[in-house]
């Protein structure tokens, strides 16, 4: 079973760093990917990207053990905080960006099955935002986006989770982990059901790549 899933696992990695064609180069701008991904297919995924780029180490003072559960049409995040005795769970339901984007919003937070008081999950919050804020300024200096490269992955997680816990509305721009290295991708349609989503991927072209890395050294 467990081996079955990690060949899966780096079948998906393969994937997105596989040419459209035999003289096409790895990630080639304006390809698409349709992929079907399991709940532990995505955890098995953050685990070994976790090991990879240490973030356990990072945030681990804050959120133990992260775990991504899939409903029909929501997407839980669920994870023990440091302050909170309870498991905290993020809710987000996908949205439509426009009719060639995807991205998310937050739904709830919640402790357990209960919904959490802002005054309740204030401090907490605040102090994770504080620590991904100082993080996030180490990565943006090192950002790049020609071709990505790791720092602009951390960055661009580490403002994901920023404005969803501020609240605020989240584009589907991701940078992911392929066999060649890593891939900027637009997520341009999503469907999430009970323990998987369908997602399609489309690689940026030079002139997206290029507006990402304007907006990552803006922020």
């Amino acid at each position: 079973m467990a081996s079955a899933l990690e060949g899966r696992v780096v079948a998906l990695q393969n994937e997105l760093g596989r040419p459209a064609d035999s003289t096409a180069s790895p990630g080639k701008a304006g390809r698409r990917i349709k992929m079907t991904i399991s709940e532990g297919e995505i955890n098995a995924v953050y685990r070994k990207w976790s090991q990879w780029y240490d973030v356990a180490s990072r945030i681990g003072r804050y959120v133990i053990d992260p775990q991504l559960r899939l409903f029909d049409n929501e997407i839980v995040i669920a994870g023990r905080v440091s302050g909170i005795k309870s498991v905290l769970s993020l809710h987000l339901i996908p949205i439509a960006i426009n009719d060639q984007q995807v991205g998310f919003e937050l739904d709830s937070i919640r402790a357990g099955v209960l919904p959490i008081p802002q005054t309740v999950l204030a401090g907490p919050r605040d102090r994770l935002i504080d620590t991904l804020r100082s993080r996030r300024l180490a990565w943006q200096t090192g950002a790049k986006l020609s071709p990505p490269n790791s720092d602009a992955a951390n960055f661009m997680m580490a403002d994901v989770i920023v404005k969803l816990l501020e609240g605020k509305r989240v584009e589907g721009d991701v940078i992911l982990h392929g066999s060649a290295g890593w891939v900027a991708a637009r997520i341009e349609s999503l469907t999430v059901q009970e323990g998987s989503l369908t997602a399609t991927f489309r690689i940026l072209t030079d002139e997206e790549r290029a507006e990402m890395e304007a907006k990552i050294k803006s922020k």
